[in-house]
């Protein structure tokens, strides 16, 4: 059963898709109910919350690890939600960003 990751209407179709063709196992889901993370509209460079990803936004790849945990899915696939949602990592424990 995949996890559902919330959206706003505007993002929805894209985000399935997007989802499908990656083979990222997490289903689209309108609204917020039953879900552990939310994709909202927000300012350009907002903050990312721990329950909220916010497209154009920014993120510590400590909090972006800690969503592919709470999502069950693996870093490398976090990593490409986070591309695919225009969002920059910061503060990256590697040194890369």
């Amino acid at each position: 059963m995949a996890r559902k990751i919330g959206v706003v209407p505007s993002w929805e179709s894209k985000l399935r898709t997007f989802l499908q063709e990656e083979g990222i196992p997490l289903e689209a889901a309108p609204g917020g109910e039953g879900v552990l993370v939310r994709i909202d509209e927000g300012s350009p460079k907002r903050e990312c919350l721990p329950d909220r990803l916010y497209p154009e936004g920014r993120i510590s790849c400590a909090m972006a690890l800690e969503m592919a945990r709470r999502l069950s899915i693996p870093p490398g696939q976090m990593g490409k939600l986070l591309n695919f949602l225009g969002i920059k990592i910061r503060r990256c424990q590697l040194g890369c960003f």
